[in-house]
């Protein structure tokens, strides 16, 4: 891709809502970016969305050139050279993360793919180690934007160290650059770019909870990334990922400064205690169920564990309650039924308040809880799980928020 063309693309920096539009999403793989490939896809429907999974080539995007006259949203993880197949008009974007929470969701899902060559590798290395042997993770999101700048080839430490300047280049070029772990942010700037509400309050998933990983398991994980950054073998390299990271947020807090110039406003129905905020259903992931227009609908029969996940939020400072607005058709009561209701803070997932409901009678008590926000900056989620039932519907509405003090 020409330094010209690129200079063409940021001539309009707002897209309007506009169907002529090509968007290409460079998915970086374990940076939160499904939620957004879902949204997108959405707006354009079928046949003008072209899913290139793991391998979003060159030669694939200039083989549907002629048939992009009228838009499209192409995505997918990164081929070699890509960069070169981008023309001015098209919208090119991407998601950055913390590169230690990045590198340790990166390495728990390859433990768990038995197709990756190196899963087995992975597994009895041990984080610290499989990194140091396999240097290419350790700088994973570098790599995977430096792969679509180059021509296959690029192999050793030395040549793609010498690339780090073309992938900072690369990221002050492309007409949006998020991050994950400033996700109200990112959304807000480009649901702007696109004229695309949809893009507010998105549900993310969080692949480790649903996989059922440990908050302590991930805290170790990322604690020995931590120590690697003095690492004679790796250190540079996790020393590259940090600077691109930061420049990630550089250029979106420049984007901010430009659409949102006050900041986000707190929601201005979470000041006054007593004014309920209510979240509706629609705005929560569920992998199974079935929606409705006031709720969703999730048959609970013999499943293990279901957690249904809702949007990150930002509150102002104090106590609130939350109500979880579900009811359960429990048609074949068990003793092993139980729901978690839980609210979590911040984006890696800590547990502010949990309530555990046992089987019985749902009364609107067993169904709030309090929780304390302690910073304005944070992001909260609200989960609700639900296991062992045998025979069971539930019918959740969505959660009400009420400020205490």
């Amino acid at each position: 891709m020409s330094g010209r063309h690129l200079s063409d693309m940021k001539k309009n920096e707002v897209v309007k809502r506009n169907t002529g539009r090509v968007i290409i999403f460079i998915h970086i793989p374990k940076t939160g970016g499904t939620s957004v490939s879902d949204t997108l896809a959405r707006r354009y429907g079928p046949g003008r969305v072209f899913d290139f999974a793991d391998h979003l080539s060159r030669e694939g995007v200039e083989g549907l050139r002629s048939e992009l006259s009228n838009g499209g949203f192409l995505y997918g993880h990164p081929g070699h050279d890509l960069a070169s197949a981008l023309q001015p008009g098209d919208f090119v974007m991407t998601f950055l993360r913390n590169p230690a929470d990045q590198a340790a969701s990166n390495y728990l899902h390859l433990t768990e793919d038995p197709a990756n060559p190196l899963r087995e590798a992975a597994i009895s290395l041990g984080f610290s180690e499989f990194l140091r042997r396999n240097w290419h993770y350790a700088a994973f999101q570098t790599g995977t934007l430096g792969v679509s700048l180059t021509k296959p080839g690029v192999g050793s430490q030395r040549e793609f160290e010498a690339l780090i300047g073309k992938v900072l280049g690369f990221l002050d070029d492309i007409a949006f650059v998020g991050v994950l772990d400033r996700l109200d942010e990112s959304c807000a700037v480009l649901s702007r770019m696109l004229d695309l509400p949809d893009l507010k309050d998105l549900p993310v998933l969080n692949a480790s909870s649903v996989r059922g990983v440990r908050q302590e398991q991930l805290d170790e994980l990322k604690a020995e990334y931590s120590a690697l950054k003095s690492d004679p073998t790796i250190g540079h390299l996790l020393a590259l990922e940090d600077a691109v990271y930061h420049k990630a947020g550089n250029l979106l807090s420049r984007k901010m400064d430009l659409y949102f110039p006050d900041g986000l406003a707190a929601d201005p129905r979470g000041v006054a205690p007593g004014s309920a905020i209510v979240v509706p259903a629609s705005k929560f992931f569920s992998e199974i169920g079935v929606r409705h227009d006031d709720h969703l609908e999730v048959g609970l029969d013999g499943i293990s564990m279901h957690v249904i996940y809702g949007p990150y939020q930002r509150l102002p400072k104090g106590v609130y309650s939350v109500e979880f607005l579900f009811e359960v058709d429990d048609r074949i009561p068990t003793m092993s039924e139980r729901i978690e209701l839980d609210v979590v803070a911040g984006t890696d997932s800590r547990l502010a308040a949990r309530l555990l409901v046992g089987p019985g009678p749902l009364s609107r008590e067993l169904r709030t809880l309090t929780f304390m926000n302690t910073f304005r900056e944070e992001v909260l989620e609200y989960r609700i799980g639900v296991a062992g039932f045998a025979d069971a519907t539930m019918k959740f509405k969505g959660v009400e928020i009420t400020p205490l003090c």
